[in-house]
């Protein structure tokens, strides 16, 4: 990257020659404010404000700037990484977003300051008299001068920053305020790496399966047809939940590798059978959701809420069963997910063979949901049956 840096700084002396680079030097010559644009836009093309600091440097170096030029070049390619800054991340929400609105923030207070200070002097003296005394100091070099005004504004900067840094913080946090469900991507009991007791490590992850299983009966309340519009973002859920298996996954690799009892080795494949199992769920869940979503007919909207509610009642009773630890629950999931694969065969056949007006896509919606209450429901079961082969979760 410094390499590429330095052969585009050294270029930047074969720009004097073109014809057409000397009119826009001469036109922006006229005016600091054109010279803060330049460095402005000039960053923003090129996706990088260090190269034109340089590009600055050797101009300035050949005589093409004089300091003030110089100066609001510098200046306006800082602002010019503000905007690059703003336009990348500007996707972010919640705590990500304010490292967006720190970075975005840091220039902005830099710029304040030291336009502040050159406008005062250029008013009083024609020339910014504190930048210059700085600089001038360290070298009579027009392009080390030039290099010492961006040294210093990245030095004074951060430490004044720094200085304020709670109320900073406290600006960052309130400009871009923190999400609720951020804390949905974060594991509550699991730590970076498995130690102590492997018994009581194993108990940490099955609340972590737990936690995740109380999550998917909220995907099943944005699929009724009285769900609030604009609600819950289900592919933030959705990558929040697959981040947090990816966390219990490792974490049951790592407890793979250290020495367990018959019993406890049991209880890992149980549950990693489990977790797999999870995923699976959650993603027919996802699925199912956004299948009824796009649902605009009456007779399979009709369907499709008599599904989300069975699924919605088995899927309580496996928490409830996997909470509480009761037999009696996962022998009642048990019995509501047995068979419903012929079941739904026939509520196929009866929807497709009397419903003459049916549209084709309503036919392939009927099929797929369907499809996937079969799908989730063999899940379920499955699920029940390894729970019921696993230690009680314990209080």
């Amino acid at each position: 990257m410094l390499f590429g840096l330095r052969m585009m700084s050294a270029s930047a002396s074969v720009l004097t020659e073109l014809q057409w680079f000397s009119s826009v030097i001469e036109f922006v010559s006229g005016s600091l404010v054109y010279a803060f644009l330049m460095g402005l836009v000039l960053t923003f093309i090129a996706q990088s404000h260090m190269a034109i600091v340089l590009i600055t440097v050797t101009l300035a170096t050949n005589g093409i700037f004089d300091f003030n030029q110089t100066l609001m070049v510098i200046y306006g390619a800082h602002a010019g990484s503000s905007l690059i800054t703003y336009v990348t991340g500007v996707h972010f929400r919640g705590q990500p977003r304010q490292v967006v609105v720190g970075q975005m923030l840091y220039n902005l207070v830099g710029l304040s300051l030291f336009l502040t200070v050159f406008t005062v002097d250029y008013i009083l003296t024609g020339q910014d008299q504190v930048m210059a005394r700085i600089t001038s100091a360290v070298s009579a070099s027009a392009g080390v001068q030039a290099a010492m005004v961006a040294i210093v504004f990245n030095l004074v900067t951060p430490t004044l920053l720094t200085a304020v840094m709670p109320l900073f913080q406290r600006l960052c946090a309130r400009l871009s305020p923190r999400r609720e469900e951020e804390d949905l991507a974060k594991p509550q009991f699991l730590h970076n790496e498995a130690s102590g007791s492997p018994s009581a490590a194993l108990m940490l992850a099955e609340r972590e399966q737990l936690r995740l299983m109380r999550r998917l009966p909220v995907y099943l309340e944005q699929a009724r047809e009285d769900a609030p519009k604009g609600g819950i973002d289900l592919s933030y859920h959705h990558s929040a939940f697959d981040e947090v298996s990816r966390r219990i996954q490792r974490f049951q690799g790592a407890l793979m590798s250290q020495p367990l009892s018959p019993d406890d080795t049991e209880w890992l494949l149980n549950q990693q059978k489990r977790q797999e199992l999870l995923g699976a769920i959650e993603e027919t869940c996802l699925e199912l959701c956004r299948a009824v979503a796009l649902n605009r007919d009456p007779q399979v909207g009709q369907l499709s809420s008599g599904i989300v509610e069975a699924l919605d009642t088995a899927m309580l009773t496996a928490i409830s069963g996997m909470e509480n630890s009761d037999q009696g629950e996962l022998e009642m999931l048990e019995i509501m997910t047995r068979d419903r694969g012929p079941a739904m065969e026939n509520v196929r056949k009866k929807y497709l063979s009397s419903e003459e007006r049916l549209s084709a896509e309503a036919r392939g919606q009927i099929l797929q949901v369907t499809s996937l209450f079969e799908r989730a429901t063999w899940s379920l079961r499955r699920f029940g049956k390894l729970l019921g082969a696993s230690p009680p979760l314990q209080a």
